[in-house]
Formats: structure tokens, sequence, C-alpha cells
């Protein structure tokens, strides 16, 4: 099972990263990826009225999403690829996927991902999906073997280790995590502040509108390729309820940086700042 600072060290690779990381579905990907798979880009996206996040791997295509409080995955071959519709505009674009059971939707992406996406298919569907979707029936002797979605129950035994199986149903649920305290050897507040410059300058939890709210500043002459913050929400007792994590880019010295993060947790009545860290540029060879 890969360990959350992988996961996140992957996901602060793409553009949109900082968006992602707002994801409570982030949390649940160390038991969801395989030890070696590796996210080659991952979107917020809608599929079956339901949104969540749309991860092509090397490996598969996953869609990850919430409901009724647990953290739920779709899991799809390249192969189960049909019809691939992507649109343009100046700056931005959205692309449609068509899948053998389903659509995904994945919207406000700019043309440069865009093109990785189209560049990514590519490399893993032997045609080209990007004709009109075939008529019913037209494509059952064709190109695609039906695969299906599978599914994967991931089971944590021994030595800390996942191990999934893969069942003949589309849907997985993974227990609920929400009571599982996430801590990545980031700094305190006080400690970021000496160590970093980096000030908590203020956050809150808007309980009427669900949403963390606050601003972090770099007070420090250091420009960090990245940060991050780690936030636990608590209910009335001071019981944990959950993590959320968020991430910026390229904070430079001076700048504050601004989160909005929305809560899931109907209980919720107060929130810690747990953890805090933030990374230099790296040297130039």
């Amino acid at each position: 099972m890969q360990s959350m600072e992988e996961i996140l060290d992957n996901i602060k690779e793409q553009q949109n990263a900082q968006q992602i990381l707002s994801f409570h579905e982030v949390q649940d990907l160390p038991q969801i990826l395989s030890e070696d798979e590796y996210i080659e880009y991952i979107a917020s996206a809608t599929m079956n009225n339901k949104k969540g996040l749309l991860a092509l791997t090397d490996e598969r295509v996953l869609f990850i999403y919430r409901d009724n409080g647990y953290t739920r995955f779709d899991q799809m071959n390249y192969e189960d690829i049909t019809f691939i519709h992507p649109q343009r505009d100046s700056f931005y674009g959205e692309i449609e996927i068509y899948l053998k059971e389903n659509k995904a939707h994945v919207r406000d992406i700019s043309n440069y991902d865009l093109n990785e996406v189209l560049e990514l298919f590519d490399s893993y569907i032997d045609n080209e999906p990007y004709q009109q979707p075939a008529k019913k029936g037209s494509f059952l002797g064709g190109f695609f073997k039906f695969v299906g979605f599978v599914t994967c129950i991931i089971f944590l035994i021994g030595f800390g280790v996942g191990i999934y199986e893969e069942m003949s149903v589309s849907e997985t649920s993974l227990s609920d995590t929400s009571n599982e305290e996430i801590t990545l050897d980031g700094l305190s507040p006080e400690e970021a502040f000496k160590e970093y410059g980096i000030e908590v300058t203020s956050i809150t939890l808007d309980k009427e509108k669900d949403l963390i709210v606050g601003e972090l500043t770099n007070k420090s002459d250091q420009l960090y390729r990245s940060a991050y913050i780690n936030v636990h929400i608590l209910d009335k007792e001071g019981k944990f309820l959950d993590n959320f994590l968020e991430s910026t880019e390229n904070f430079e010295p001076g700048e504050t940086w601004k989160i909005e993060l929305y809560n899931y947790e109907e209980n919720a009545e107060t929130l810690k700042v747990k953890e805090i860290d933030a990374y230099e540029p790296l040297d130039e060879e």
C-alpha cells in the first residue's frame, strides 16, 4: 500500500493539484491504489449524476466519489472506452469519455491538460476512439471485448499491507475512514511559523455554509515550491471527525494563501490545524 505522502507527491505534479487536494476522496487513495500504481492524470468529474474524482493511472481508469458517508469507486479498463469527445475554447475545454456502461464528463480542463489526456489515451488504447459513437451492437464483435466494471475490496491485513480482490460487481465501497486520523510528519502552526515563517492568520469553521475558510501568509523571504495544511474537524466534545488536506504551489514571500474547503461532517463544531509543511525549490543541477 502506498503512503499518503507518496500519493500527495504524485498529485502535486498535476497543474490542478490545489483543487484536487480539497476533495475528501484523496484521503482514501492509499486504500484504492496498488503499491506501484501511478496517477497519470486526475481531475474533478461527474459520472451518473455523481461528482467525484476521475483518475487515469498507468493501470486503469478510476472514478472515486462519496456516497452516504462512504468513499466508493468504480474501476474500468482503458479498453472499456468506446468514444472520446474533446471540446476546446480559447484557454479551457472539456472532455466526455464514453465507457461501456457510463459516461464521465470533465469540465474546465486547460487545453494543455486536454492535450496531455488525449496523448495518454493514445498510449493506452490501441485504436483511436475519436469517431462518432458506434451504433448499438456494432462494437460487440469489434475492437473491444466487454470487460465491464470490476470491483476491488481492500483488506488491510498482517503488517499493514493492503490487498484487494477483484469481484464481479461494478461498485466498491471502502470502509468509512472519517474516524482515522491522517498525519504527514508536518509541524504544528507554532513550529511552522518558526521554521518556515508561514503563519495561520485566520481559519474558521463556517457551520452555516459548511465551509472551512482561512488564510496563511508567507512572512519569510523564502519561496516555497509547495506547502500544505492538514486541518482536523472536531465535534462539540472535541472528538476527531475528519481530516482535510489542502496545498498550494509557488508560495511566494509576502503572499497570502486563501483556503476554502467543503465540510461534509454534520456534527462538526470546531477545527484544529494539525500540521503545516513546506518545501523549498529543488536545487538545479
